[in-house]
């Protein structure tokens, strides 16, 4: 066995080929010695590639503290793909127990300001995930700002970790209320669907967030109701339904809106009624039409029969 550094490929497959916990475990430790003296040594040049090894081998079970410190100085690395493992790194090794992940605050505000939309994913990834109150409530102006004018895929990120936002800080919702009210007319569904998730959250933890959504519901009955009527898309339709978990999200939203509330409930019947009669008339007129345009055509009513195309 070479008593250099092993790569990763050859590390795995290393560790695989062992026959004996007892020689994996003198593997990963021998291993695990030489990262530690790299991290040592401040070889910058491999930081990445050892510190992935290490989240390879803390995956296995086997402790890997000694790295947190080295995520935070590829997290402020300028290349991409350090920024990458750091911020895998940073998911794996820290959380928001530990004051150490304090320390990324600046990192992810620098991120998150940046001007690439993928290090603004990864920055938006991480704080969704391990943010703290604390961390949250200082970079709550950032992430408001993406959701309006980043791209839609930055978007969707920076939505969803607003909705971790209003879940650690509740005195926050007032913040990104006029947020959900804005992006209630998106069209691109999984911005929907994590403005949904926000509004939700927001109407859970306060009664001026539920008053104030409350007037949407006619709104929100509106595009529940077109997801139920819309035809067949391979991109949004699975099992014949489109769109189940925006559906799923939505039914959750309005019973939350029209729990114990008279006249939001008798909204949602309304819009939902309304929207069934002019299916049923549309359907009527499908059928009569034919019937109008060529009276004693039979045959042209069954060939245009099976050339209509029904929603599925």
């Amino acid at each position: 066995m070479s008593e250099g550094p092993l790569t990763l490929p050859v590390l795995i497959r290393t560790i695989r080929s062992a026959r004996t916990q007892a020689e994996e475990r003198e593997l990963v430790q021998r291993e695990s010695a030489k990262i530690r003296s790299a991290f040592r040594g401040d070889e910058s040049g491999n930081r990445a590639s050892n510190l992935a090894k290490l989240l390879y081998i803390y995956m296995l079970g086997y402790p890997a503290h000694f790295g947190q410190m080295e995520c935070l100085k590829l997290i402020a690395s300028t290349r991409l793909h350090e920024k990458r493992i750091g911020y895998l790194g940073a998911a794996l090794l820290l959380d928001e127990k530990q004051d150490t992940h304090l320390l990324l605050t600046n990192s992810i505000k620098n991120d998150l300001l940046h001007s690439n939309p993928w290090v603004q994913g990864l920055a938006l990834s991480t704080l969704g995930s391990l943010g703290s109150a604390a961390m949250l409530q200082d970079l709550a102006q950032e992430v408001q700002q993406l959701a309006k004018t980043g791209q839609h895929t930055v978007r969707r990120k920076a939505v969803s970790c607003a909705v971790h936002i209003t879940r650690k800080v509740p005195t926050l919702v007032d913040m990104f209320t006029p947020l959900g009210e804005q992006l209630l007319k998106e069209q691109i569904q999984s911005i929907l669907y994590s403005t949904i998730l926000l509004i939700t959250e927001m109407c859970e933890k306060s009664p001026q967030a539920l008053k104030h959504f409350s007037k949407f519901v006619p709104q929100l009955a509106g595009v529940l109701r077109n997801l139920v009527v819309a035809r067949y898309c391979p991109n949004n339709t699975i099992a014949g339904i489109s769109e189940p978990f925006l559906q799923v999200q939505l039914l959750r939203l309005l019973r939350i809106l029209g729990r114990d509330n008279t006249e939001a409930s008798d909204a949602m019947n309304d819009s939902l009624a309304q929207k069934k009669e002019e299916r049923r008339r549309k359907s009527l007129e499908g059928v009569m039409l034919p019937v109008f345009l060529h009276p004693g055509g039979n045959q042209h009513r069954n060939d245009t029969q099976r050339g209509q195309c029904h929603p599925v």
